[in-house]
Formats: structure tokens, sequence, C-alpha cells
């Protein structure tokens, strides 16, 4: 099963539902199901290239994606800043690809031994603000081997994200654009499973043990058809990318075909 990251990077329970900022203090969460051990969790990445904004102003803000990167909003920060806001009244904090430590679940045997695991992050206090005097919720434990999400990313990033296509009963015919989110990344996966299963004539199974197996194996990101795209550069507001796994993109990007023609012919 796939399941979404979830798209409030390194602070999913401060999504604005939850624990909105500035009500409640910002503190490193997870999301549920995505970080249960038998679920393959989606994370989120941005693809490369410019991006446009039109100001106010009539002038044009530039930016420019080098190399498809973990989804983290800060990216855009510098133009919050050309606006007047700080990043949660732009809007911009946290959304991200959503990564970090379990405090729930322990890390699970697939996860063993792999570069870039890390422990639960200490110092994470849930405060209710408003409260008079302000009101400890949650003392989150430090330093737990707990289960690490994401599992592997695609484009989750809704300003390099998708154009939809529909017809509706309310509205009639419609395309909506600029639409994203780690939502778009899990059914993606799903599919790409059901694919696995049809060229293979049996159950792929959850697709962690492989994924993982193919880092352990120094396979995953060599040769001439590599399964996995690693991505270092970017972050999820907490989380930097970073060779091998991270907790902004997991073990990276699949090629799906190359991913295919490992599990046929597996090398490790």
């Amino acid at each position: 099963m796939f399941a979404a990251s979830g798209d409030d990077g390194a602070y999913d329970a401060n999504d604005g539902n939850s624990f909105p900022l500035p009500e409640f203090t910002k503190t490193l969460s997870v999301d549920d199901p995505g970080s249960q051990p038998f679920i393959t969790a989606a994370g989120g990445t941005t693809l490369p290239g410019p991006q446009e904004f039109l100001l106010s102003s009539g002038a044009i803000y530039s930016v420019t994606i080098n190399y498809e990167q973990a989804w983290g909003w800060d990216y855009l920060d510098g133009l919050c800043r050309t606006l007047g806001l700080d990043p949660v009244s732009c809007g911009i904090f946290p959304a991200g690809g959503g990564g970090g430590v379990s405090i729930e679940w322990p890390l699970p045997s697939y996860q063993f031994g792999i570069p870039g695991m890390q422990l639960s992050q200490p110092g994470q206090v849930l405060i209710d603000t408003t409260a008079k005097p302000p009101q400890v919720l949650a003392r989150l434990p430090a330093f737990f081997p707990g289960r690490n999400v994401p599992d592997i990313s695609v484009n989750s990033d809704p300003d390099t994200g998708y154009t939809i296509y529909y017809t509706s009963d309310v509205n009639g015919f419609a395309i909506l654009t600029f639409y994203g989110g780690t939502s778009f990344a899990a059914p993606q996966l799903n599919g790409v499973a059901s694919l696995f299963d049809q060229a293979l004539g049996r159950r792929v199974g959850l697709l962690n043990y492989p994924l993982y197996n193919l880092v352990r194996s120094g396979q995953a990101y060599g040769g001439r058809n590599p399964p996995l795209r690693d991505i270092v550069h970017g972050d999820n507001w907490f989380y930097q990318g970073r060779p091998v796994y991270d907790q902004a993109t997991g073990v990276g990007v699949p090629n799906i075909a190359n991913l295919l023609d490992t599990l046929q012919n597996p090398f490790y």
C-alpha cells in the first residue's frame, strides 16, 4: 500500500488544521498512515526550471530551480519578502514534502543499516500559546529510533505539478492548473505497482524491501540504467536533500523502466 507523506514538510502537525501557527508552537512531526511500517510513504520533489510570478506592480518576480530538489516552499521566501510577508502569512510555511522520524513506530528492519537514518530530534514541545499561561500539550521523546519517512518521492510541488482535465455534473468541463501535493505521488506509485505486478506476473509486495535492498547493494544510483535518482538538493523546511537516504525525499525518485528491470533481474 502507498500513502502520502504529507504536504507540510517536516512540521506536519502544523498544517493549519491540527495545530495551526502561531496559535501553537511549530513541532517536528510526520504523517499517519504514511509513517506506518507496512506502507510505502510517498514524498515530494520540485522539478527544475524557471518560475515567474506577477506582482501587483506589474513586475515579474522570477525563481530558477537548477536541479530537481526536495519540495519545500522555502525557495519562495524571497518572493514573500518582496511582498512584505513572513513565511506563515505568505502561505509558504510549512508547505513541502512530509518527512521525518516517527515517535510511534520503531525503525523497521528494511531500514537497518541505511546511510542517512536519523533519530527523533530533541527539544520538540507542542505548546498552546493561546492559553493563559501557555499550556504544554506534549513533550516528544528525543533520540527515539523511529521509522524514517518518506521512502520514495516523485514530483509533488504544485508550482511544477499537474494539470487536471475533468467534467463535473455541477460545473461542466474544466481545466485545473497548478495542482500538487504528495497525494498525487501516492496514487501514481500505486498505478506503477499495478504495472509491475502485470509485468512480473506476480505481486511485487511491499516495495520498501527491494528499494532499501537496492541501496544496500550499492546499485541504486550507479551503472548505465540506475533504478533510482538520488535527490541531493533542497529541503522540506528542516531535513536537507542528501546523498542516499534523507528525510525529505527518501531514497530518491524512481526510473520506472529501470526499476522494473531490476525487479525482473534482481542483483541484490
